[in-house]
């Protein structure tokens, strides 16, 4: 079983495999595909496959990511045509960077973010996403009544909304925006995110008492949980006296 610890936080989570299923490579497919052909000589399961697995470990990797960093606020960017193609998701892309690496070298260092792509029906590219860093004298009130960044208006309309409350409900709500039919640059990327991000320190742990998981399907089982919260005072409780030896 293993543990994933975010960062210092109080989210962890246990996943028990049911079955090992073998992690393929892209070579590893090709090789093991013959019998999977068909009369024309297409594949016939695998792309699927890939796709499905590619889609998962982006969301695992986005979650994780979110949990481990303790953002500060919800974010919102829409592109101004004045400043961007908005049709063209690289220029918008390299144009909301540029800001960033702006605001992190002249203003902040410690700015971190994370940020995905949505197309709205009309072509258009948004950006939601979550940072932390960010320097409060630069905030105000739109004329819409959001707070916005006025170091981010040269991108186009932005909004940040404090994260308060629920965190993980907010880390979970942001893997909305990755579907099957979810945005990719030209460098086939879904997300985009600042260096230096934190992520979950994993251990090998075995726990021999029952647990009732958040989530199972034929291949696993997940149990998400909060270490404040007293439903699991009895995991908590062993799980601190734990000897963390198996680090992954």
């Amino acid at each position: 079983m293993i543990l994933y610890s975010y960062g210092d936080s109080s989210y962890y989570r246990l996943v028990l495999p049911k079955t090992y299923r073998k992690g393929y490579t892209l070579s590893e497919i090709v090789n093991e595909i013959d019998n999977e052909l068909d009369n024309d000589g297409h594949i016939k399961t695998f792309s699927s496959e890939i796709n499905r697995i590619s889609l998962s470990r982006t969301k695992r990797n986005i979650r994780e990511i979110c949990l481990s960093n303790d953002f500060e606020y919800f974010v919102t960017f829409t592109v101004d045509s004045k400043n961007a193609d908005r049709f063209s998701l690289d220029e918008c892309q390299s144009l909301i960077r540029k800001r960033l690496e702006s605001y992190k070298k002249r203003i902040s260092k410690d700015l971190r973010y994370i940020l995905i792509t949505e197309k709205h029906k009309n072509g258009a590219f948004h950006f939601h996403g979550m940072m932390k860093g960010l320097r409060q004298s630069d905030f105000y009130i739109n004329k819409n009544g959001f707070l916005s960044n006025k170091l981010f208006d040269k991108v186009g309309f932005n909004s940040f909304c404090k994260i308060d409350g629920n965190y993980s409900r907010c880390c979970n709500y942001i893997l909305k925006y990755i579907s099957k039919d979810c945005i990719k640059n030209s460098s086939n990327q879904i997300y985009f995110c600042s260096r230096g991000l934190s992520k979950a320190d994993k251990f090998d742990v075995k726990i021999d008492f029952s647990l009732d998981y958040t989530y199972e399907n034929d291949y696993v089982k997940i149990l998400d949980f909060n270490s404040d919260d007293k439903k699991y005072k009895r995991l908590i409780e062993y799980l601190t006296h734990y000897n963390y030896n198996d680090r992954l």
